[in-house]
């Protein structure tokens, strides 16, 4: 089964933010932590957060693009496991630029490639 619950709670979100990043490449910081499934009452499966704030990322456009890139490489990386991942940007980022635009792009899939090594997944 592909499913990739969201994280809506902001305990979710601190207990994250309060973990070591996982992994950094460019703008892209991705923090991970495993779930025990049977001590909460959460479905088990990976759950994903992201970050992106308005000041860092100016235009919507942009940020639902960012969100686009990310669910499916969080659920190629994620899945069968059970861990929460939080993914946040680090600085500024414009995707007017189409060049820069594949740069990020490309970032941000070193980024999931780094969580995969961890997990022993492939991307």
């Amino acid at each position: 089964m592909r499913c990739l619950t969201s994280l809506n709670q902001p305990k979710d979100f601190t207990a994250l933010l309060n973990q070591r990043p996982v992994a950094s490449v460019g703008p892209f910081v991705l923090h991970l932590k495993p779930r025990l499934t049977e001590s909460t009452f959460v479905a088990p499966g990976p759950r994903l957060g992201m970050v992106l704030p308005k000041r860092m990322i100016r235009r919507a456009v942009a940020r639902n693009q960012i969100k686009r890139w990310v669910r499916p490489l969080a659920l190629r990386v994620l899945e069968g496991h059970s861990v929460d991942l939080l993914v946040r940007v680090r600085g500024p980022l414009n995707l007017k630029d189409p060049l820069t635009r594949q740069k990020h792009k490309e970032e941000l899939v070193l980024t999931f490639a780094k969580v995969a090594e961890r997990l022993g997944s492939h991307v």
